[in-house]
């Protein structure tokens, strides 16, 4: 009996002894296989989150894109309402100036009738002169003032460039009163003198009727040029 018995034990710790490393490999391959399991769900993770950060950000670069788009359009149709504003404006002041010219001449041709006639004439043909010099000033503030606009709307906000522009207009409106103020004292020192009294007539407003979104302050407009009757 006691031979079964040793042999029973022996074979007892001999199974114990192959048992116990077949354990341990099974737990160790399991534990292997959750920690792949987490480290997949985790690699998952970081991919999902590294989509959603390259998401994020291509929809704020097509956001600013589309920002930079309308803000580009929009200052284009500015740029193009500021050159449209300073175009009609600058059509007129310049019929004005040259209506101003044309009534130089019917003065001056009065009075070269007038001094073939007799008539002492050579105040009114000074004065005729600086009136002359005057309108040249007015044409010159005009042209001087085209030439800037490009540059102005360019190098500045759609507000800085209106009040920019409507000073320039103001300026040009100033030298073209100043011709029509020096048109009117010869006109009426010509009174007298034969060929007929002066008779006013109206001159175009120095005013456009349209304006841009940036809308300048009510410029004054020069009032009627007289025209000496012929």
């Amino acid at each position: 009996m006691n031979k079964h018995l040793t042999t029973a034990v022996a074979v007892a710790i001999l199974l114990s002894g192959v048992a116990s490393p077949a354990l341990a490999d099974d737990k160790s391959s399991s534990k292997g296989f959750f920690e792949r399991i987490r480290q997949e769900r985790q690699d998952k993770r970081e991919e999902q989150e590294q989509k959603r950060d390259e998401r994020r950000d291509e929809i704020a670069s097509k956001s600013a894109e589309l920002r930079q788009e309308r803000e580009q359009k929009r200052a284009e149709e500015q740029t193009k309402r500021l050159e449209k504003f300073w175009r009609k404006t600058s059509e007129r002041l310049a019929k004005l100036i040259e209506r101003q010219r044309k009534l130089a001449d019917r003065i001056e041709d009065r009075l070269k009738r007038a001094e073939a006639n007799g008539k002492n004439v050579t105040t009114q043909k000074a004065d005729l002169a600086a009136a002359r010099t005057k309108i040249d000033a007015a044409k010159k503030a005009l042209d001087d003032a085209s030439a800037q606009i490009a540059s102005i709307i360019t190098n500045n906000t759609p507000a800085d460039a209106m009040r920019k522009i409507r000073d320039l207009h103001k300026e040009v409106t100033g030298k073209i009163r100043e011709a029509h103020q020096a048109l009117v004292r010869v006109i009426v020192s010509t009174r007298g003198i034969g060929g007929g009294s002066p008779t006013p007539t109206p001159t175009a407003s120095t005013s456009p009727t349209a304006s841009p979104s940036v809308s300048p302050t009510a410029s004054p407009s020069v009032s009627p040029t007289p025209t000496p009757s012929q």
